[in-house]
């Protein structure tokens, strides 16, 4: 704990520094209203916020004579504007106008304005930049109530205030994304090199999505294309040291009277990891880790992303397509028991063996949007996505006989149709949206080993939203009528070949359906910061839904990356939840920022994964896991408090996540520890776009758990970096370099997966970094980017 005191020192005594703070408003230049999510980027400091939903924003700038502004949003035309710092201006009024030739947010977004929720965290470019992690999921757990569940270095998927999985929505270029998010070994199927922007919801999303949306939502922003005759290329990569990663992209965009093209091409490849440890103890077995290298879990990543469309006047249309590939290998005993023989160093550390994983995820999403007269838009994403998982194995260590040679263990191929259709229109301070969506899936199963049936799974709903802005307050409310279903098949497993060679098959799954009938509702009131007042509030009073999923009704197999036999249990209920929510936020003087959230949530049939005291039958099955349901409580609380200065930035956060199972008094599984997080950055008197930053986390020791998972101890981890920006003619350049864990601690994550093997995280890591972009353009002179 004394590197947080030193961090605490630090963080107060520079804070006596001073600052020049500017505040102000970003407005439309037609209607003359509050442009919410506006991006405002400081020059030469590089500093970048986003407005609030009110459009104010406060930002803290280098003390020098010349202060220059970069305001930007989709839908208007960038304004980049310059004024003297002597004497400091008041409250600054920023205006956009309006464009054809910026694609309007309403193709690229499902919605117009945030429906009643929870908190809202949003990221830009800079941000990911700068936090280079494993993947774009660890990357956001700077921000206080975000944690990842992860799988090695290249696998993880968010945990938003606790929740995972199904209860969490990842969004992506406005469509949700699917890729069985049910296993905690399935990552995001997402570039990381191409997000620009990204905004976490942490609070029910349930009226926007429908099923899935109890704990939140990852919404990723696409690419904006260039304005009219212009284009924009760039390229970026980076190295790290720990597992020699190498990564690299390359993007080019167009637009060429109100007609754009972009493309983005991704490759990342890295070796087996290293860990500060020489061994591990597995069941009471003590295991070598042969040169501090986790074998096998190496991996390869690439990615391409195509888009085309046209802006014009009234309408507009954009064609997108992705796919994203992944090939991983797993620890061996990642997907059964570990044996010394299989962990010894095969002298291959980029080789992938068995066991493995791969994903191919495409996606094809077209959007369009028309606008017959101003105050109203009709727009309508309809989207197609194909993942394609497979998990190879040996089938001799599953004890599984096997009609021929394939190593296929289990295949998983999911196809997902989906319709979203939007109306919105204003109404002096109203704001209205009535919204429909559709969505049909069919997943398709293969390999030797069974773990979930062929199923299929249909979701509609209808909503509603209103806004009120009245004086300084917002008003929201929605409501949401939703209707689906599921089906799965019934599977017969081979299992033995009798005395003439025949084959025995075993019943695992009965064929199975349900139909369900559920309703969303919220309601939100937010008072907004302004020039003259301190303190904004909000809160929210939510109940949201979720459907169960086929795995949880029709499950039967062995899932060896959790080391259990898992089972369903059919007929299971929708899980319901009944959310509060409270924020505030702080700005009590120039350069201090304080924020704080509590919440609770009661959630009514509660599925969980819990163990029934019985052994399973099946060869490597461990104790039977069964799917429950039971009436749980969350309860939680975040904080932040960050100060600007004349060289320096400093923040400090904070989060804590409480829960129980009503029926057993037990908390439930996967729950994140309590954690305290410090960073200060210090810039460069006369070059304030060069930095330097040090930032530490400490996690409390984890002992609230559920039966048979084990306890984490604390840990604490010091990362070390800096960076810098240099213009190169008509480019621009960033570079950057930093020290992760340089202590090389040995510390545990206890939502990682590798966690269950009683596995350290990753040791010492150095990550080197660039990013180079510029613009010209189409027939005629163009600024430099």
């Amino acid at each position: 704990m004394r590197w947080l005191i030193v961090l605490a020192l630090g963080f107060f005594s520079v804070s006596r520094l001073g600052a020049q703070k500017l505040t102000g408003i970003v407005r439309d230049a037609v209607t003359g209203g509050e442009i919410e999510r506006a991006e405002i980027r400081a020059e030469p400091s590089g500093e970048t916020v986003f407005a609030d939903e009110h459009g104010h924003f406060h930002l803290s700038v280098a003390p020098t004579d010349v202060c220059s502004l970069t305001v930007s949003h989709a839908g208007y035309l960038t304004l980049d504007t310059a004024f003297a710092m002597a004497p400091i201006p008041p409250s600054l009024e920023l205006v956009l106008r309006p464009t054809a030739t910026e694609l309007p947010s309403a193709m690229v977004s499902a919605r117009l304005f945030r429906p009643p929720g929870g908190q809202e965290e949003t990221v830009g470019q800079q941000y990911l930049l700068r936090n280079q992690r494993g993947t774009f999921v660890q990357a956001l757990e700077k921000l206080p109530g975000v944690n990842a569940i992860s799988l090695g270095v290249g696998v993880a998927k968010p945990v938003l205030r606790g929740l995972a999985f199904n209860r969490v929505v990842v969004s992506s270029d406005g469509v949700k994304q699917e890729g069985q998010q049910w296993g905690a070994d399935h990552g995001l199927e997402v570039d990381p090199f191409s997000v620009e922007q990204a905004e976490v919801v942490k609070g029910p999303v349930s009226l926007q999505y429908g099923s899935d949306g109890l704990g939140g939502a990852v919404e990723i922003q696409p690419a904006r294309p260039p304005s009219r005759d212009t284009w924009r290329a760039g390229v970026q990569g980076v190295w790290k040291s720990n597992n020699g990663h190498l990564g690299g992209s390359a993007w080019a965009q167009a637009n060429r009277r109100d007609w754009f093209a972009m493309v983005r091409y991704s490759g990342q490849a890295f070796g087996d990891f290293r860990v500060p440890a020489d061994s591990f103890v597995y069941n009471g077995f003590e295991l070598p880790i042969f040169g501090r290298r986790l074998k096998n879990t190496a991996g390869r990543e690439n990615s391409l992303s195509l888009s085309a469309g046209t802006v014009r006047e009234r309408w507009g249309l954009r064609l997108t397509y992705t796919r994203y590939v992944l090939c991983a290998g797993l620890f061996p005993g990642a997907t059964g028991i570990p044996r010394a023989y299989d962990l010894v160093d095969d002298g291959d550390p980029r080789g992938i063996a068995r066991p493995a994983q791969s994903v191919v995820h495409q996606k094809l999403a077209l959007h369009a949007v028309v606008s017959p007269r101003e105050g109203r838009l009709w727009k309508a994403v309809a989207a197609w996505q194909l993942n394609e998982r497979a998990e190879f194995g040996v089938p001799d260590l599953h004890g599984r006989p096997t009609m021929d040679s394939s190593d296929l263990a289990l295949g998983l191929r999911l196809e997902t149709w989906s319709l979203n259709v939007l109306h919105e229109w204003n109404n002096g301070p109203w704001q209205h949206t009535l919204g429909a969506n559709a969505q049909l899936q069919r997943n398709r199963r293969t390999g030797f080993e069974f773990l979930l049936p062929d199923f299929a799974i249909w979701r509609s709903g209808v909503f509603g939203l209103t806004r009120l802005r009245a004086a300084e307050w917002v008003f929201t409310a929605g409501a949401r009528l939703d209707l689906g279903g599921n089906r799965n098949g019934a599977y017969d497993l081979l299992t033995a070949f009798d005395v003439d060679g025949q084959p025995v098959y075993q019943r695992r799954t009965e064929a199975g359906s349900g139909l369900f009938t559920n309703v969303a509702a919220a309601l939100k009131a937010a008072r907004g910061l302004s020039a003259t007042d301190r303190w904004a509030f909000q809160a929210s009073l939510g109940k949201s839904f979720r459907i169960p999923h086929p795995v949880e009704t029709s499950a039967n197999g062995v899932h060896h990356g959790t080391f259990r036999h898992e089972q369903g249990t059919a007929g299971l209920r929708s899980e319901h939840g009944w959310q509060l929510d409270l924020g505030a936020d702080c700005r009590p003087s120039v350069g201090w920022k304080a924020s704080a959230a509590v919440f609770g949530y009661f959630f009514q049939n509660y599925i969980y994964l819990g163990p029934t005291g019985q052994f399973s039958d099946l060869p490597e099955g461990g104790q039977l896991y069964r799917y429950r349901q039971d009436d749980a409580v969350y309860a939680g609380a975040e904080w932040r408090l960050e100060y600007s200065g004349n060289f320096v930035q400093c923040s400090q956060s904070a989060d804590v996540v409480w829960n129980r199972n009503l029926r057993t008094g037990m908390p439930l599984p996967f729950t994140p520890p309590a954690r305290i997080q410090a960073e200060a950055v210090f810039f460069l008197p006369r070059h304030p776009e060069h930095y330097l930053r040090i930032s530490g986390r400490y996690a409390f020791a984890q002992t609230l758990t559920d039966r048979n998972e084990a306890e984490t101890p604390s840990a604490w981890v010091l990362d070390v970096a800096i960076g810098g920006e240099w213009r190169i003619g008509e480019q621009r350049l960033q570079v950057f370099g930093e020290l992760q864990n340089i202590f090389d601690a040995t510390y545990y994550n206890h939502l990682s997966r590798y966690r269950l093997l009683n596995l350290p995280e990753q040791g010492r890591n150095a990550v080197l970094g660039l990013r180079l972009a510029f613009e010209g353009g189409i027939g005629r002179s163009r600024a430099p980017y």
